[in-house]
């Protein structure tokens, strides 16, 4: 892995997506960038979700991480233990 110079947090261009950590579709213009030494015009981002505070990093070739989960909330499942299974972020 290649080492990043990240720079002070600020105001970024404003990026749609899913967070990866609550799930919600926000923008956000909040958070960090950085380039490689070896080239600064690519760039990686840490974006905050608004909604959980969470941080939500893209590389220079737009891959998210975390990414967002696979398939739709299971809704009326009484055992939380069962709702843990179909649902990652039950699982803390």
């Amino acid at each position: 892995m290649r080492p990043i110079n990240w720079h002070q947090p600020g105001t970024l261009p404003s990026r749609t997506f899913l967070c990866g950590h609550c799930g919600n579709d926000v923008a956000s213009e909040k958070g960090w960038y950085g380039n490689w030494p070896q080239n600064s015009s690519l760039k990686a981002y840490v974006y905050i979700c608004h909604r959980c505070t969470g941080a939500t990093f893209f590389d220079v070739d737009e891959h998210q991480s975390p990414g967002v989960s696979f398939g739709n909330p299971v809704a009326d499942i009484d055992d939380t233990s069962v709702a843990g299974l179909y649902d990652e972020r039950a699982r803390r």
